[in-house]
């Protein structure tokens, strides 16, 4: 993720100084994907960052052929599917090949799984209960397990907003947007959350700021504190909230930038 992320921003002003202090928060919590055993998550990651750096040299192929990839290994990261998107010439059939191209890449991968065993589709189920310090508690979903449909709408909002942010500002702003979104309406809080929110601050902040210190890294990698440090499940459920609500105002109320203007389509 850092080496693609100093190739790609080469020449932009004190990126290194950004990319090195973001550096060591990203490595700081990136060990929790292994710690929970989601290498899933960690691909995905990898792919985002990839799919950021083609999409600023108008590989709209690559692109789509990386945003199916990652949906077959993890179908949470169907926002992947945003950074196909048309920007312009929506109503025309060709912009959209690119899009179909990536559903059809995560259908025929699943496809076999599926055909082999219907009960496959189970996994896409829900099957944690929401947490103490999950923001949903905040609103008094707390101890029950969210419904199919919950599930189902969660990852709607995630998308359309990534498509809203991928169309408005470019692809520099979908990873924190996803994520922060999906934070905002998962039943868990999980650690390892952090770490994607963390990925996607730095791409953010290294495409999008101009200052010295990443300060939305800094603010996700220590306002999203784990339960060792924060002990009250209500103070991090509102960290949380605060936080990742922020992150997606901030991306969605940012001017359209140079990094959104490089993109052709």
């Amino acid at each position: 993720v850092l080496g693609m992320l100093l190739f790609d921003t080469r020449g932009l002003r004190d990126v290194r100084w950004r990319l090195g202090v973001g550096g060591i928060v990203l490595s700081l919590w990136w060990p929790q994907l292994s710690f929970y055993g989601h290498l899933d998550d960690a691909v995905v990651l990898v792919a985002a960052v990839g799919a950021v750096l083609l999409v600023r040299r108008d590989r709209e192929w690559a692109v789509a052929l990386l945003a199916g990839l990652a949906v077959a290994v993890k179908p949470t990261a169907v926002f992947m599917l945003a950074f196909t998107v048309p920007r312009t010439e929506w109503r025309r059939w060709a912009a959209w090949r690119p899009t179909a191209f990536a559903a059809l890449v995560a259908l025929l991968l699943w496809a076999p799984f599926v055909v082999g065993n219907t009960a496959t589709l189970q996994a896409l189920r829900p099957r944690m209960e929401f947490h103490a310090d999950s923001v949903a508690a905040l609103f008094g979903l707390e101890g029950g397990a969210p419904s199919g449909a919950y599930r189902a709408a969660q990852l709607l909002v995630v998308l359309g907003l990534s498509v809203y942010v991928a169309v408005r500002n470019g692809a520099t702003g979908v990873l924190l947007t996803a994520v922060a979104s999906r934070m905002l309406l998962d039943p868990a809080a999980w650690p390892y959350y952090t770490t994607s929110f963390v990925a996607g601050a730095l791409v953010w902040d290294c495409y999008e700021r101009e200052s010295k210190v990443p300060w939305t890294t800094v603010a996700g990698g220590t306002l999203l504190a784990p339960d060792w440090l924060v002990k009250s499940d209500l103070a991090r459920a509102a960290l949380r909230l605060v936080t990742t609500a922020g992150a997606v105002a901030v991306v969605i109320t940012h001017p359209r930038s140079r990094a959104a203007a490089s993109r052709r389509r």
